[in-house]
């Protein structure tokens, strides 16, 4: 079986951000990236996938510049048996269905079987590119996958789908596949001294628009169906929120905050010295069986 791991490099939110006129502001800190937590996920998947099973081939593939490649060669200390870079100046600033459209080349260029990623990468957060890699290829899709098994047939997988309200489905999945994996099912094993040295002198290959049989006008900008024309904080979600009215005292506010704004649950008040208070907070637990 040859596995795909689709992989990309996102910025560490670790660093204090915010936006300014339409672009993310790190106060002047150097900008830090880090590999996507979900994809991280998926590799580890992929990775016991050919523990599994023996003659298994995972290959790590990421779109972008040549700074990712250090985020490549994590994969390959972790494990992974070849790492492929996607890069052309043509591929910049495309969008989720551009992206797509040069993975899905690049997943058929491997002979893969199985395509592995994450749900959504933490910066974006669409969840659309596993989606339309899947369409454009035209084989099965499975999103918010928290779990794999693999099935008495070497030709289909056991898929757990997240779904709402704490539900669960499972779903035979014939391959090949594109499998996205909510972030946290896995976590990346820590990768031995030995490996690490293996993939700093490892190659890369580097696949452009050319080796992929793709043109400039199907990728990039120029490729893309949408616009990104600003970038802005959320917005603060004030449903169900209670303000208090201002002409209120603080102790009264607080209350009304405490309370949600409803009425006639509010508790008899005990007030006096230590003593007094210390003996009805005791008669009441004694009342409720605490003590």
């Amino acid at each position: 079986m040859k596995i795909a791991v689709c992989v990309t490099r996102v910025v560490d939110l670790a660093l204090f951000a915010v936006v300014r006129s339409g672009r993310v502001d790190l106060h002047d800190q150097p900008r830090s990236y880090c590999l996507n937590a979900a994809d991280q996920g998926a590799l580890e998947e992929a990775l016991r996938i050919r523990d599994r099973l023996p003659g298994t081939r995972v290959t790590a593939l990421s779109l972008g510049s040549p700074e990712c490649e250090p985020f490549l060669r994590d994969c390959l200390s972790a494990g992974a048996d070849e790492a492929v870079l996607l890069e052309d100046r043509a591929f910049e600033g495309g969008d989720t269905l551009a992206t797509a459209r040069v993975l899905s080349r690049a997943v058929r260029e491997l002979g893969a079987d199985l395509v592995l990623c994450g749900r959504q990468a933490t910066d974006g957060a669409t969840g659309q590119t596993p989606l339309q890699l899947g369409e454009l290829m035209g084989v099965p899709t499975v999103s918010g996958v928290v779990h794999l098994e693999q099935s008495d047939s070497a030709s289909d997988l056991l898929v757990h789908q997240k779904l709402e309200r704490g539900y669960r489905a499972v779903i035979r999945c014939p391959l090949p596949a594109v499998l996205a994996l909510e972030p946290g099912v896995d976590r990346l094993r820590y990768p031995q001294l030995r490996q690490r040295f293996r993939a700093q002198g490892a190659h890369i290959q580097h696949w452009d628009c050319e080796r992929l049989g793709l043109s400039p006008e199907e990728v990039g900008d120029r490729g893309s169906c949408v616009q990104v024309l600003d970038v802005g904080p959320p917005k603060p979600d004030m449903r169900g929120l209670l303000v208090p009215d201002s002409e209120l005292s603080g102790i009264e506010r607080w209350e009304a905050v405490v309370l949600g704004g409803l009425s006639g649950t509010a508790s008899p008040r005990v007030e006096g010295p230590p003593a007094v208070l210390a003996e009805h907070l005791l008669s009441f637990l004694a009342e409720k069986g605490f003590v």
